[in-house]
């Protein structure tokens, strides 16, 4: 009778769902992708439309952009999914992102700066705190999540990025709020709107991908995504 396999000749647990064929899942992140894209231009458009340097304005302006990404996360948690435990790391995702962004919007953000007042030092000290741990927590559970997984539909998907590319930009906004809440330099009145363009523009770059390669899929053998190519 034979024994148990060793552990290091025991296969990965692929993250996505096995059972899911190469054009459906390239159809799924597409639309996830593209939905992400809309929302990253949407935040550029603003961006250059109307400067963003105070702390207030970064922090809603992100804040908003977070729950977007919150609410997409927990629509691409039914259908990449291939075990409990990643749907579980996914939801971890959405809730962590809308949670940042709730408490974004609700931190007096406006009223750390201007004249001095009797406890606004303390009222700096605690509202640099609660960014900077917000923040620092999105910043783990994008680069944690959304690039591990994003690794692993690259593996499926030869070239696809878009997950990755996803994750850089929630990051990048996330580093500028911090910068822009501590005082340490001047954010550029439009420095959100080119990031948000730039990464927009790229999402719907790797949309268009996505749906080429989904078509590309359709028309191959139909063969279900099991084994990585």
């Amino acid at each position: 009778m034979a024994g148990p396999r060793p552990l290091c000749c025991t296969p990965p647990v692929p993250f996505l769902a096995t059972t899911t064929s190469a054009s459906d899942l390239a159809w799924n992140l597409w639309r996830v992708s593209l939905l992400r894209g809309i929302a990253a231009l949407a935040v550029g458009a603003y961006g250059l439309a109307r400067p963003i340097s105070s702390p207030v304005a970064l922090g809603q302006v992100v804040a908003i952009y977070w729950i977007f990404e919150g609410l997409l996360a927990l629509w691409t948690s039914q259908f990449v999914a291939a075990r409990a435990t990643t749907r579980a790391l996914l939801l971890v995702r959405a809730i962590g992102g809308i949670g940042a962004a709730v408490i974004l919007l609700v931190l007096p953000l406006g009223q750390i700066r201007g004249d001095w007042r009797p406890g606004q030092f303390m009222l700096f000290i605690i509202t640099a705190a609660s960014v900077l741990t917000v923040i620092g927590v999105q910043i783990i559970l994008a680069a944690a999540i959304d690039l591990v997984i994003g690794l692993e539909v690259r593996r499926r998907i030869p070239g696809e990025w878009s997950l990755a590319l996803g994750a850089a930009v929630s990051i990048v906004l996330g580093v500028i709020v911090a910068v822009g809440v501590l005082g340490l330099i001047t954010v550029p009145d439009h420095l959100v709107g080119i990031i948000g363009v730039a990464g927009g523009l790229s999402l719907l770059i790797g949309a268009s991908r996505l749906r080429r390669a989904r078509s590309s899929s359709s028309r191959g053998s139909g063969a279900r995504v099991g084994t990585p190519g």
